[in-house]
Order: structure tokens, then C-alpha cells, then sequence
């Protein structure tokens, strides 16, 4: 099964400069590890090697998706297509950006799980949630500032 896991500020902003632009949130980093601890976490290079992210991210089993896969003792590396080829092999892996990545599996993804932080954040990277068009919200905890929501795809 094919997850995804990210937050976005009020106008569906990713990133400022490559980076989270909204305050460090332990409730949403604290939700983030419950959720992909111990799983696949597949993102794209920018993401990988954005420096407010650890490299690899503890705990899980790291896919990095880039045109030029390398060999590397941190993460596995592979093509977009490579990926696709082997879908079927990730039984509990989730994509955690960035936005290209995300678009480009938004057909792939079973189920989502968004923060939304309340405010606008000047963002630079943006993600189109009109895929969301084909989900179920089945969860919305709205807290001081933020919400975490959980999506599932409509079958």
C-alpha cells in the first residue's frame, strides 16, 4: 500500500527555499514518526537533501527518487519508473515529498494523511490537492493552529 504523508500551509504550500517554513511542530513530527517508523519513506532528491532533513531518517527504510540513481550505504536510490516496476513490493511505505513526487504518484497513493498548518507560510512550492477529488476524508483533528487530516482513497 502506497501512502503519503506531508503538511501544507493554508494556500497548499510545501516549502520556502527547500525547507519547512512554518515553526518546528513536535505534535506533527510526533505524528509523522508514529506513522512511518519502521516503514518505507520515498522522496525525491530535493527533499533528501533539504538541510533541515536527517539523512537518512532513522528507523525506516529510505528511497530516495532520482534521474541518476548511485549506490549508497544511506538509502536506496532509483528511478521514478524503477519505483512504479516494483510497487507491489512495498507493503507500508509512505511518500513524504516533495511536490513533483507527490504529483507524479497521486495515481498510486491509497492513502493520505495531511497536516494543515492554519496561515500562510510565503511558500514557493506548492502542491495540488485536487487528487484528493478521488478520497474519503475519514479523519480531521483540528487543534490550536493546525489540523491533522487522513484521506483514503474512494474506491
Amino acid at each position: 500500500m502506497l501512502n503519503a504523508i506531508f503538511a501544507i500551509d493554508s494556500e497548499c504550500g510545501i516549502a520556502k527555499d527547500g525547507v519547512l517554513p512554518w515553526p518546528k511542530n513536535n505534535d506533527d513530527m510526533k505524528h509523522f514518526v508514529m506513522l512511518t517508523k519502521g516503514a518505507t519513506v520515498i522522496m525525491g532528491k530535493k527533499t533528501w537533501d533539504a538541510p533541515d532533513m536527517p539523512s537518512p531518517l532513522p528507523g525506516r527504510r529510505n528511497i530516495v527518487i532520482c534521474s541518476n540513481p548511485q549506490p549508497s550505504d544511506k538509502c536506496t536510490q532509483m528511478t521514478i519508473e524503477g519505483l512504479l516496476d516494483n510497487i507491489s513490493d512495498f507493503k507500508d511505505a509512505y511518500v513524504i515529498g516533495g511536490a513533483m513526487l507527490i504529483d507524479s504518484l497521486k495515481d498510486y497513493i491509497d492513502e493520505v494523511h495531511l497536516t494543515r498548518f492554519h496561515g500562510s507560510y510565503n511558500c514557493d512550492t506548492f502542491v495540488d490537492l485536487e487528487f484528493l477529488g478521488n478520497f474519503m476524508l475519514v479523519h480531521s483533528d483540528d487543534r490550536s493552529g493546525y489540523s491533522f487530516e487522513h484521506y483514503v482513497r474512494d474506491m
